[in-house]
């Protein structure tokens, strides 16, 4: 049966994606820690992958603007990424796994931001929906972490082909996406047209963002190893990852009732506080079970800020550069932080273990959040590139 409404089409893109996410990230570091690498290296391998997608995200991006058809590029980088983990799933764990980190940095980096692109593309007018569409996502995100939580404790090396497994529906379902827009300009490839894709006001955000993101991002990559030192469970630790997953479902469908009354910069600096005060209470908590509760408090932030930096990009970037702001937007907000956390935040775990992690991570987010506010106080009146949220 023909996929006809576009939401439909967004709805079953994100739900397939974030499968893939679900049967790696939360379970890779566990099964790095079991084959008896240290906190550091394990820092230096989450710190590869980010460092790369940061430095590729936007040409990324202008290449898929520039080429027209973002649909054909984003099925070729993850078949790509689903080709290297294929590849290592057949090697025994040694230094040679940093260079699949490069590559999943390479060819991982820029798929979210090029999902949120032709989603945006595909809403159009409704795009101010792209929270309800993302909770499937977060759905099937929450599904897939609890089944592996399970399988992961019989057999750590599942990660592998379920990875693969899960990209290949993520694949399959991505042909449902318009393959390009030929009603816009297609800007050339040059590194210079970047500079056409920014704004003084989209610079500004993009710092602010990346403030916002970083006390996350560097408590993020280790939380399965705080859990596991507070005597979780790999299984819990799938509960910790799948439950905060469920609680943002509801968030999520609510987000297009929260912009009828609220700013996407808004729905920001709120998020900022709800995670600066989780990180806190979770810094002093040793009971794991408590913990697992305590993160599902990210489950409010989560689809807050994940809406509210789509719509922002969405009205701040001109529609010929869309998919080079979004990669933009990641690589500040999303790729730099998550590279910068996992060098600093490896180090500071060895030195002061979960507690002192979680305390640097309340303290960023809390500067991150004042950084938003003033943001939204400088450039409240900004002109928009076009009209982006509907109400």
């Amino acid at each position: 049966m023909r996929i006809k409404t576009p939401y439909t089409i967004v709805s079953l893109n994100y739900l397939a994606f974030y499968t893939t996410l679900a049967a790696w990230n939360p379970f890779v570091v566990i099964f790095l820690q079991q084959a008896g690498w240290t906190g550091f290296e394990i820092g230096v391998f989450s710190a590869i992958g980010p460092l790369l997608a940061f430095l590729t995200q936007p040409l990324w991006g202008l290449v898929s603007d520039a080429w027209g058809n973002v649909r054909l590029l984003y099925i070729l980088l993850l078949a790509a990424t689903a080709g290297s983990v294929a590849v290592f799933g057949f090697l025994p764990v040694s230094a040679l796994f940093f260079a699949l980190a490069v590559l999943m940095g390479i060819t991982q980096g820029p798929l979210s931001a090029m999902l949120d692109s032709m989603a945006v593309k595909a809403l159009q007018e409704h795009s101010n929906r792209i929270g309800q569409a993302r909770l499937w996502g977060s759905l099937s995100f929450a599904i897939v972490v609890l089944v592996m939580g399970t399988v992961f404790d019989r057999n750590n090396a599942a990660i592998f082909p379920a990875f693969v497994l899960t990209s290949c529906l993520a694949i399959a379902v991505s042909l449902s996406m318009p393959a390009q827009d030929s009603s816009l300009r297609q800007p050339d490839f040059r590194l210079g047209s970047i500079r056409q894709a920014v704004s003084r006001p989209f610079l500004f955000f993009l710092g602010a963002a990346f403030l916002l993101q970083m006390g996350n991002s560097t408590v993020m990559p280790f939380l399965s190893l705080v859990l596991v030192e507070r005597g979780a469970s790999s299984a819990l630790v799938g509960y910790a990852w799948g439950g905060t997953a469920l609680v943002e479902i509801p968030v999520f469908a609510i987000t297009a009732k929260l912009l009828r009354r609220h700013r996407p910069e808004q729905l920001l600096i709120t998020a900022g506080l709800i995670n600066t005060l989780r990180m806190f209470l979770f810094a002093f908590t040793p009971n794991p079970w408590l913990l697992v509760f305590i993160h599902a408090i990210e489950g409010l932030a989560f689809p807050l800020i994940t809406v509210g930096l789509v719509l922002l990009i969405d009205e701040l970037v001109k529609p010929e550069f869309k998919t080079t702001g979004f990669t933009l937007q990641a690589a500040c907000s999303h790729t730099l932080p998550r590279f910068l956390g996992s060098v600093w935040g490896g180090r500071i775990m060895d030195l002061f273990g979960g507690t002192g992690l979680f305390l640097v991570g309340a303290a960023i987010t809390a500067l991150g959040t004042a950084a938003m506010g003033l943001w939204w106080t400088k450039f409240r009146d900004r002109p928009k590139a076009h009209t982006a949220v509907s109400s």
